[in-house]
Formats: structure tokens, sequence, C-alpha cells
């Protein structure tokens, strides 16, 4: 008699708690999940760079692992304002 057995690979895991907002915007965790690596331990930094923007970064072991960036505009701003702005290109 002959037994053989197969396991998958070491996975990592992840060991800290999904954020469930992000900016202060509420983001579903599960929604976040296939963007985040495993690791240990979680930290964000909150940044706003000008009165329009604000920031986002959420690192894993001291490590990057996701940069959101939440963008405010005037009424007033004109769709080319906004498109060239995000295509960095001029309204003309």
């Amino acid at each position: 008699m002959a037994l053989s057995a197969c396991s998958q690979p070491h996975e990592e895991q992840r060991k800290y708690a999904l954020p469930d907002s992000l900016c202060g915007v509420e983001v579903a965790p599960d929604l976040l999940s296939p963007f985040l690596p495993p690791g240990e331990e979680l930290s964000v930094k909150e940044d706003v760079p000008d009165g329009g923007t604000e920031t986002c970064e959420l690192f894993i072991d001291g490590k990057p692992g996701l940069f959101v960036k939440q963008i405010w505009w005037r009424e007033e701003d004109s769709i080319a304002e906004v498109a060239s702005v995000q295509a960095m290109v001029g309204t003309g």
C-alpha cells in the first residue's frame, strides 16, 4: 500500500485588520482585500497637500501597499479644467 499527499505551499496571511474607510470615505473592506498584501501591521498616512486634494497611503509592515487620492473640485470648474489636470495637459 502506498499513500501520497499534497499540500499547498505555505501562503502568507494578512494579520492586520482591513480599514473600513480611506480619507474619511467609507469603503467596504472586502473590496480592498484583493489590493492589499499579506503582512503583520497596517499603518495609514493621511495628507492634505492643498485645499482640494487629500491622500491616504497604506503601508504594510512599513512598505507601501496602496495609495488613494481624492480630489475635490469647485462647482464652477469646467470639465475641460478637470480633464486637463488629470491628463496633465492644457485646457486649450
